[in-house]
């Protein structure tokens, strides 16, 4: 006997589906989860697999050189961040997601533009034999010049922190409920979401690079 075929609602519940009539700002006052008892990020124990905590540097107050810089954008994925590269021996409270400075933490804005505020805030870390530009970015393609301004920051860091990579890092949207805690995904391609136009029309950015 064959399988039905599903409905668009079935596939894609209308739940989960941001009108194109409906303003991402909209969205996001009537979409305000309520999460409770929550637990703490757990303290890492780095010798589970075989290696050891990042060690903090004294950071300058200007933008220094490393091996490579890890940027990311929300207050909750900053936390993570400092979790896991500077706190990582003890616990962190979930409470600590909207947290908007973290002790250590220098803030960059040399030559920004009045609008912005400031470019970064940014900390160096020792991780094995490299070391690590933290950089929790101010700039987001999502405000106003946000493309040229984001341009003009990672132009900086390439020419003043001479990094052999940059990886920006972040939750991607959300996570998979079948993912392990610890989960690390790594894409190669993502769209910018556009207000009011569908998605197969948002533009895309790709590569080629797929994991050995």
């Amino acid at each position: 006997m064959a399988k039905p075929v599903p409905t668009t609602e079935e596939l894609h519940p209308s739940r989960l589906v941001l009108s194109a009539a409906v303003s991402a700002a909209e969205f996001s006052r009537k979409f305000v989860p309520s999460i409770s008892n929550t637990p703490d990020l757990p303290a890492i124990d780095w010798g589970t697999i075989g290696q050891q905590a990042p060690q903090q540097l004294n950071t300058p107050a200007q933008l220094p050189q490393a091996d490579a810089v890890v940027i990311t954008w929300a207050e909750a994925e900053w936390a993570a961040m400092e979790h896991v590269f500077c706190s990582s021996t003890t616990g962190m409270p979930y409470t600590k997601r909207t947290t908007g400075s973290w002790p250590g933490w220098i803030k960059y804005d040399q030559d920004v533009p009045s609008a912005l505020g400031y470019w970064a805030y940014f900390r160096s870390v020792q991780v094995g034999g490299g070391k690590l530009l933290l950089l929790k970015s101010n700039v987001h393609y999502a405000m106003a010049q946000g493309e040229q301004y984001l341009e003009t920051l990672v132009d900086r860091l390439i020419q003043k922190v001479n990094p052999k990579l940059i990886l920006s890092i972040g939750t991607a949207g959300g996570a998979r409920t079948t993912d392990p805690i610890g989960t690390v995904n790594v894409v190669n391609a993502a769209a910018l979401y556009e207000n009011n136009r569908p998605q197969t029309s948002w533009p895309k950015d790709t590569s080629s690079w797929v994991p050995q």
